[in-house]
Order: structure tokens, then sequence, then C-alpha cells
């Protein structure tokens, strides 16, 4: 009797094994799978403290009524102009001046804030040239100012131009005639536009360089703010603006990086120790039987 019962909870254990070992197989296969068919992929990333630190900008996410953003929807990246304002002769990253008798922006928080701040990180590869985030400013008043932090991923080789617009949506006109951005590199500080969002030029160019493949990646800081002397014809106002970043060089550009995908590794550890444990204990039965025969 207790040598049937043994038998019995050897077989349900086989069985429960085959079915972790076969689930953990497709996981892998499904990751796999994904992998090679997701265009790109949007996340979210801890900004640095250093990246902080150099843009001067200690501003927290923002709110739903102000300068919040989103994932884009289907169809919503808005396609480059033919032609590029910036100057891209010699591949180095071109600045475009502010709007002709606009003021810089406010100067921005410098004390350190308490909470983590987060960034949405956007991947750009060969299956993925191009992405954006939908922008929403309302509510905003005189003196307004908001900062936010994105993290563009690019799998490339050789030399390739990251670059940058925000493209205001329709129907935003009237608060998109005073509606000012700011886009910093926050790494090296550099000023790529101050002026009135509907003024920013076909493209903000960033060269990207490497002698070999590999992933790089380039913080953004877009801060959108309204002067103190915007009147009150443009309270209660929204916008919405599409920030979009593309690489033309798509012959440069490798597929996104997989080796590191954290669910591949959970799958296959699942599959090592359920198989383990699956010829473990069919070699024990295998014994068992071959000892009740003797």
């Amino acid at each position: 009797m207790a040598s049937g019962d043994k038998k019995s909870r050897t077989k349900v254990a086989i069985i429960i094994l085959s079915v972790l070992l076969a689930l953990s197989l497709i996981g892998i296969a499904a990751v796999l799978i994904y992998n090679q068919l997701a265009p790109g992929g949007q996340g979210s990333v801890v900004v640095p403290d250093n990246i902080i630190s150099n843009t001067g900008a200690a501003t927290a996410a923002p709110t739903p009524e102000c300068g919040t953003t989103a994932p884009p929807e289907s169809g919503t990246t808005a396609a480059p102009g033919p032609e590029d304002t910036a100057s891209e002769d010699n591949g180095n990253t071109s600045s475009a001046p502010p709007t002709s008798g606009a003021s810089s922006a406010p100067a921005d928080i410098t004390a350190t804030p308490s909470a983590e701040i987060t960034a949405p990180a956007l991947m750009l590869s060969d299956r993925n040239p191009d992405d954006n985030i939908r922008m929403y400013a309302a509510n905003m008043f005189p003196g307004d100012s908001e900062t936010q932090y994105y993290c563009i991923r690019v799998s490339y080789k050789d030399d390739v131009i990251l670059r940058f617009r925000a493209d205001v949506i329709q129907g935003s006109e009237k608060l998109a005639e005073v509606l000012k951005c700011k886009v910093v590199l926050p790494e090296s500080g550099e000023l790529l536009y101050d002026g009135l969002m509907k003024d920013m030029p076909q493209s903000l160019n960033h060269s990207l360089e490497t002698q070999q493949a590999t992933v790089s990646e380039v913080y953004y800081a877009i801060t959108v703010y309204l002067e103190t002397s915007v009147g009150n014809d443009y309270m209660d106002r929204e916008l919405t603006a599409d920030y979009n970043w593309w690489v033309e060089e798509t012959g440069n550009l490798n597929p996104p990086p997989t080796g590191d995908d954290p669910y591949i590794t959970v799958w296959l550890c699942a599959a090592a120790v359920a198989f383990f444990l699956l010829i473990l204990l069919l070699r024990r039965r295998s014994k068992g039987e071959r000892t009740n025969e003797q």
C-alpha cells in the first residue's frame, strides 16, 4: 500500500513538473517572438542625480493638468518635414536660436527633490526608427513652467543623427501663440532650442558616433513655460503636441537588445529547474521499477 502511494505521488510530481516545463518553454518562445515582432518599446527610467543637477531643475513629474505626457496613439507620429532647417553639413548638432524678442525660460528650481524623478524611455532601432510621446499642457498661468525628462535609447553603429521636433496638434493654436519650449541635453548642458513651440525648426539634431554596435542613452530636459507678460486671453487654454524623435540613417540602426531581458532569465531558470527535477524523478522511478522486477 505504501509502495502504491509512493508511485502515485511520484506520478503526480512528474505531471506537475512536465506542465511547468511546458509552460516555461512556451514563455521563452513568447518572449522571443515578442522581442522579434515588437516595433520598439516604451517604459520609464529613474533620472540619474547628475542629469538633474546638470539641468538645475528639480521639477517633479508634471501633474495631469499641466505638461503631462502619454503614450502615443496609433498613427500619431508626425512625419518630419521634407526640409531640415538645422544644418547637417558636417554632422554636428545644430541649435536653433530663440524666437526674436523672446526672453529666456524662467530660472529652474535648484532644490533637491525629495522623490525620484522618472523619465519616459523610448527605444529607436532598425525596427523602430521613430517614436513619439504626446504632451498636454493646461491650466498654466503667466510665469508657470514645467520640466519633463525623456530618455531616448538608440541601437546603432557608425554615425547617426538623433532628431527631435515638437508638433502642435490642430486645435491648440491659441495657446501655441505664447507657449514657449526650452530643449536642453542635460548631460552636456547643450541648449538645442528656446522659443515658441510653434516656431521650432523642422528638427533639432544631436550627432551620435561609435566604432562598434552599441546602445546610447540620450536624455532630454524639455521645459514648457509662459512668460509673466502673457495676457488673460490665454488663461484656461490647452495645448496638445507630439514630441517626435527619429533617425533617418536607418541603415546604421541595429536591432533592439534582448540579451538582458529579465523575462527570458525567469523562464530559463524555471525551465532548467523543472527539467532537472523531472529527469531526477524519472530516473528514480525507473530504478524503482527495475528493483521491483528483480
